[in-house]
């Protein structure tokens, strides 16, 4: 019953089982050293609406503490490992660096706790957590965007004087079974940096993770911005529709309207309420802005002078070459300044 009323205060601390004692010791001979590693097994979630991703970790956290130091006796294995309830028991028990993922969304469920304590006072507890994250996710170059899903991690307790934390690239990375079906895995990097903790005057070491991610944008081009360079040349039809033939010509221009509208809708679902413009919505207003000329145009040939003169029929066949062509141009420009 000790080791359950142990848990939850345990899981207030973010990576399970770095708690410590109240009266463990403070450090006076300068910062010690803890080595981080963070190896992404699997990223299962990744929610462009929330902000948020689901993957599993196993971490591994390395410290030192002399007051752990024992000698072996009586063919004593070294070192002591200790599993589940007992690491966290026996962590608490000395000073241990209470390290949490500080940008965490809800609890960090964990197993395989395990905590090696060396002869010469080393600390090392691995284990695994699985757990939903916030990230910011800049979505100005959708759907060729790439992204950065961020993992910052902190002590609790200790700032610069007390932890000197940093990463261990050995123990660091991603597996290559990661598998998103929207996304490619680019990449994992680790830095470290110091920051005014929000009481003021506590500066503490953060060490980031960032998991590179690239869209991948088939989908996108194949559903969406296809169908929407193809509605635009339909549209061109008019042009070679006679003058007099005002309502055909506006009925074709209507539905490509009406069509590029409800594409609009389509793509406002994948993405949450930014206020700014992507490069699919702005792919999507050059299309709206396009078919809206071909009724501009359409009224113009159709008018009583320019049928009278014949100005009708020449500013169509101008209009079937510059029409397409200046479309095709704007979505080059697009695409050039998003990649």
């Amino acid at each position: 019953m000790t080791h359950l009323r142990l848990l939850p205060f345990i899981l207030l601390l973010a990576i399970p089982g770095l708690a410590r004692s109240q009266d463990a010791p403070v450090p006076g001979d300068g910062p010690r050293d803890v080595r981080l590693g963070l190896y992404v097994m699997d990223i299962t979630e990744i929610s462009d609406l929330d902000n948020t991703f689901r993957a599993e970790l196993d971490f591994e956290n390395q410290w030192h503490d002399p007051a752990r130091a024992w000698t072996p006796i009586n063919g004593e294995t070294d070192p002591r490992t200790f599993l589940n309830e007992r690491a966290l028991e026996e962590v608490a028990k000395g000073w241990g660096p209470n390290l949490g993922v500080v940008n965490t969304s809800g609890d960090l469920p964990w197993t395989h706790l395990q905590l090696k304590i060396y002869s010469d006072g080393r600390a090392v507890l691995r284990g695994r957590i699985n757990g939903l994250f916030r990230s910011y996710l800049d979505f100005h170059r959708f759907p060729f965007d790439s992204q950065a899903l961020v993992l910052n991690v902190e002590s609790n307790i200790w700032d610069t004087r007390e932890l000197d934390l940093a990463p261990n690239p050995d123990r660091t990375g991603i597996s290559s079974e990661v598998y998103l079906a929207e996304w490619n895995v680019t990449g994992i990097e680790t830095s470290v940096s110091v920051y005014e903790n929000g009481r003021r005057g506590v500066i503490r070491d953060r060490l980031r993770v960032e998991i590179g991610i690239e869209r991948k944008s088939r989908f996108y081009v194949l559903k969406i911005i296809a169908p929407l360079v193809a509605i635009v040349f339909i549209t061109s039809v008019v042009f070679w529709m006679r003058g007099e033939d005002l309502g055909r010509r506006a009925g074709i221009s209507s539905t490509g309207m009406l069509t590029v509208i409800a594409y609009q809708f389509i793509v406002s679902a994948f993405l949450p309420r930014v206020a700014y413009l992507t490069v699919m919505d702005k792919i999507v207003l050059l299309t709206f802005l396009f078919i809206s000329v071909t009724m501009l145009m359409n009224i113009l040939a159709s008018s009583g002078p320019f049928l009278a003169s014949g100005r009708g029929e020449r500013l169509d066949r101008v209009a079937r070459l510059v029409y397409p062509v200046s479309y095709v141009a704007g979505l080059a420009l697009l695409a050039i300044r998003a990649l």
